[in-house]
């Protein structure tokens, strides 16, 4: 026999399994969709009745410790810290490269903004189009991050 024939053949049987041609145990979609339904007979011994039945009544320890916690609210940034970790990292990697002395501090930054206005502040209206080239689009994260931060500064 040739070698390219043995080869061939050992690549062959090497990707065959029991369950099928390349078939090396992953789970499949089909398989897993299966595994989700339901099985009547699951929670049924032999003689068909239930073998979970309900809880008798609540003991010690049941509660859910979570309703009488109250909600735990994040740490709010104040807009210069938003600012430092949201809107710096934006500027230097889509502005810097254009204007590298343009916006280099946050009073820079703010100096272009009209607090709780991103319509009315050119780094906003700049940034997607208004008399400069458009750097984001409505929709993209960047620009949420943008208007949070000017919205954030106007309630201050």
């Amino acid at each position: 026999m040739k070698p390219s024939f043995l080869i061939i053949i050992g690549f062959l049987l090497a990707g065959c399994s029991v369950h099928g041609p390349f078939d090396r145990g992953d789970v499949t979609k089909k398989e897993v969709i299966e595994d989700e339904k339901p099985d009547s007979r699951k929670n049924q011994n032999p003689g068909g009745e239930d073998i979970n039945p309900e809880p008798i009544g609540d003991f010690p320890g049941d509660e859910d410790p979570s309703i009488d916690d109250p909600p735990v609210e994040e740490p709010s940034l104040t807009p210069e810290e938003f600012y430092q970790s949201n809107i710096k990292p934006l500027v230097e990697a889509d502005c810097m490269m254009c204007h590298p002395r343009k916006i280099q501090s946050y009073n820079d930054a703010k100096s272009r903004i009209v607090p709780g206005f991103p319509d009315r502040s050119s780094f906003y209206t700049k940034s997607v189009g208004s008399r400069h080239r458009a750097i984001w689009r409505e929709g993209d994260r960047a620009l949420d991050l943008v208007t949070e931060w000017i919205v954030l500064e106007g309630n201050q």
